[in-house]
């Protein structure tokens, strides 16, 4: 595999740029530009840096180790639809030494990083390691442990040393994902704080840093280093941590930071909602220099550990507004488990930091389809919830805002609403409100709303109602969107009674459920059945890691 280089032939732009994400409808307050005047220098990103080697994914000898199959396929998703030849990308390698020992050591403990080493290295042990967080379980040593942890630190860093020098106004690492890495523990797979760390280089330039965490877990670690740092604000729109990671009352509390803590089945008019009342009346009392995001795939509606509903749609409205915001930028890769949301959302990211929105395709192109299935690179529109956890989800967003309204606002002398604060890009629609005899709003006054149990949450947004034709044909398919299948594996077959039925029907019995494996007609060892003793093995595996082999 040949290693990415930073020259790349030259692809012109087209004579009139599309307006970045948001630019159509500004604040009433700001007049509207003249047709014929060009775009604000920090609307129009003339350079992208792209932190990038192939080391970070190569070599680490563990399937989970760092997630580094998610940094492969969004790096090959790129280059398939011309990002890397994109006159405004130049693609960098990271720094090695902002890897090193010596940089670790600014926020991780010298007994940590020795005992990360050994464990990289086979001389100690797990059980003279559980004090730090590795468990045979949880958060398993793996191969190139230490080496590959470092490469991501270093590539963070990179980014950010990227803008702070005045090399590029922005700037995107896929890796950076460690951010619950604390200074002598491992939390999951987060081994050494890159995120921490590349946050620590943008404060040391002497500028004023705001730093935005989109995933669905909060940052508890970075905000407890930055709680106090009068050059930093924080702003994280998270799940509530009731249901998810660090649980409740686990944060800090200041100035500082602000939180926002979205209910289970919040998705892009929720998100939208809070962004625009709470952190970009922030963003404008701070005016920072520098903006860290982290944009990972935790909170899309595709994750498995998470139960919010970010759609592709989502990510791109709130990282044009923050590409808005920001004089200088740099993005983070973030954490997530479903890679093909991963690749997505980095590629609709770069495309947004660069103003290349519209040269991206619809359907995914078709070299990467060959590896990694075919779909469309936006998401179909997500499926409609029970109106009683629409209201819910409704209901506790407003509460959520209201609260970091009355909490922040006050601080950095901003006037609390009275009422319910009008969309300033008009990109997303507003959240569905909750019933009530009276009008909602958002004035500062207490919002009665019971929170649900993690299983009466699980349990709504499984189930889908029944549309009205009315309903079918007003949330009929968006246009440009698909329902996104994988790859073609051949037809599938029937199996049971639905084969029976089939090739003859008199011979078509029910079978009660208790009684599918009597049912099956006997193989031989040596005769394997296809898909069905794949899925029957697989299944089986899955019973050994959860309980052992019950027989």
């Amino acid at each position: 595999m040949t290693e990415p280089t930073t020259s790349h032939t030259t692809d012109p732009l087209p004579e009139e740029q599309p307006p970045q994400v948001g630019e159509q409808a500004l604040p009433a307050e700001v007049p509207a530009e003249e047709p014929e005047a060009p775009a604000p220098e920090v609307r129009s990103r003339s350079s992208v840096a792209l932190v990038w080697t192939d080391d970070l994914w190569r070599g680490q000898g563990h399937p989970d180790g760092m997630r580094s199959g998610a940094l492969l396929r969004g790096y090959r998703l790129l280059d398939a639809v011309g990002a890397l030849r994109w006159r405004e990308v130049q693609v960098v390698e990271p720094d090695p030494t902002l890897g090193s020992r010596d940089a670790l050591a600014a926020f991780h403990h010298d007994d940590y990083l020795q005992t990360v080493a050994a464990l990289n290295d086979g001389t100690t042990n797990l059980l003279s390691s559980n004090t730090f967080g590795f468990h045979e379980v949880e958060n398993a040593p793996f191969p190139e442990m230490a080496p590959s942890a470092a490469r991501y630190v270093a590539a963070a860093r990179t980014a950010v040393r990227q803008v702070v020098s005045g090399a590029v106004t922005a700037a995107f690492s896929l890796a950076g994902r460690q951010q619950h890495a604390r200074p002598a523990e491992a939390q999951g797979d987060h081994i050494f704080n890159d995120v921490l760390l590349a946050l620590r280089e943008a404060v040391a330039s002497d500028q004023k840093v705001a730093f935005v965490s989109l995933e669905a877990e909060r940052p508890v670690v970075v905000e407890q280093a930055f709680a106090d740092s009068p050059s930093v604000l924080l702003v994280s729109l998270h799940e509530d941590p009731f249901f998810i990671y660090p649980g409740p009352d686990a944060g800090v509390q200041g100035k500082a930071v602000a939180n926002v803590s979205l209910p289970p089945g919040a998705g892009d008019a929720e998100f939208m909602a809070a962004f625009e009342q709470v952190a970009v009346p922030l963003f404008t009392a701070f005016a920072p220099d520098l903006t860290v995001v982290l944009v990972g795939g935790s909170a899309h509606s595709s994750e498995s550990l998470s139960h919010l509903r970010l759609t592709t749609q989502g990510y791109e409205a709130m990282l044009g507004h923050l590409n808005e915001l920001s004089p200088r930028i740099v993005l983070l890769g973030g954490e997530g488990t479903e890679m093909d949301a991963l690749a997505r959302i980095w590629t609709i990211a770069l495309a947004t930091l660069a103003g290349r929105q519209a040269a991206l395709p619809h359907t995914l192109p078709a070299a990467y389809a060959r590896s990694w299935g075919e779909g469309t690179l936006h998401d179909a529109p997500p499926r409609r919830l029970p109106v009683e956890m629409r209201e819910y989800i409704a209901g506790s967003t407003q509460h959520a805002i209201m609260q970091a309204q009355r909490l922040l606002f006050p601080q950095w002398g901003l006037p609390v609403p009275d009422g319910a604060a009008e969309s300033a890009w008009g990109a997303m629609p507003e959240p569905a409100r909750p019933r009530a005899p009276e009008p909602q709003s958002f004035a500062p006054r207490e919002v009665k709303v019971r929170r649900k149990s993690a299983d009466e949450v699980r349990a709504a947004l499984r189930v889908e109602p029944e549309r009205t034709p009315d309903e079918e044909d007003a949330a009929g398919p968006t246009p440009g969107t698909e329902e996104r299948r994988p790859a073609a594996r051949g037809p599938r077959r029937p199996s049971g009674q639905r084969r029976e039925q089939r090739d003859g029907g008199e011979q078509a019995r029910p079978r009660p459920e208790n009684d599918r494996r009597a049912a099956k007609p006997p193989q031989a060892p040596d005769e394997p059945s296809g898909r069905a003793s794949g899925q029957g093995e697989a299944r089986r595996r899955r019973g050994r890691r959860r309980g052992g082999n019950k027989g």
